[in-house]
């Protein structure tokens, strides 16, 4: 009987806010959240996901809505489609993974003006709902099969996560967020 190796791991997911609101425009925070995928077997993919919290909150009680976007930078391998995580202890040893914006895995999860899909989505503030809201989104992550590694725990804390919102009420703002 072949003796099952098993790695621990965390990839840390930290978040930078961007573009402060104008007076007058709704605030939006993204949550800070970890995407653990548990205990690894070099036989098979290791999958995992990570649930975001977006919060978005408006300055009056006038009915808008609210459009994000949430870009992941390329991490410690500088490469959005050979990411790397690092052995915390034993440094020289990484594991590769990588991260998407769709359950099925088929779609690169990326930064802004990559070419590589961001997670998007919108909320409506007000007009008889909420002042603050909150809309939660989830991210995907696969680690590759047949990557026999030494124990440990794995992470990237080179992930940088970036929100960009947008208060689509002013200027002929409506329902629909560009994408």
């Amino acid at each position: 009987m072949a003796k099952l190796m098993r790695f621990h791991f965390l990839l840390i997911l930290l978040l930078a806010a961007m573009q402060p609101a104008l007076a007058g425009e709704a605030v939006c925070t993204l949550s800070s959240a970890t995407l653990n995928y548990g205990v690894y077997s070099p036989g098979a993919a290791q999958d995992g996901a990570v649930d975001l919290d977006v919060t978005c909150t408006a300055p009056d009680d006038g009915g808008r809505w609210v459009c994000f976007n949430i870009g992941v930078r390329q991490g410690l391998s500088n490469n959005y489609t050979n990411r790397q995580m690092r052995h915390t202890t034993a440094t020289a040893n990484l594991l590769n993974n990588q991260l998407y914006v769709d359950s099925a895995r088929s779609q690169i999860w990326g930064d802004f003006n990559t070419g590589y899909a961001q997670i998007y989505g919108q909320m409506e503030l007000n007009n008889g709902l909420p002042k603050s809201r909150t809309v939660t989104v989830r991210g995907y992550g696969r680690i590759a099969s047949g990557q026999s590694k030494p124990k440990g725990t794995y992470q990237d804390p080179n992930i940088l996560m970036t929100l960009i919102s947008v208060d689509n009420t002013g200027g002929g703002g409506g329902t629909t967020c560009p994408k």
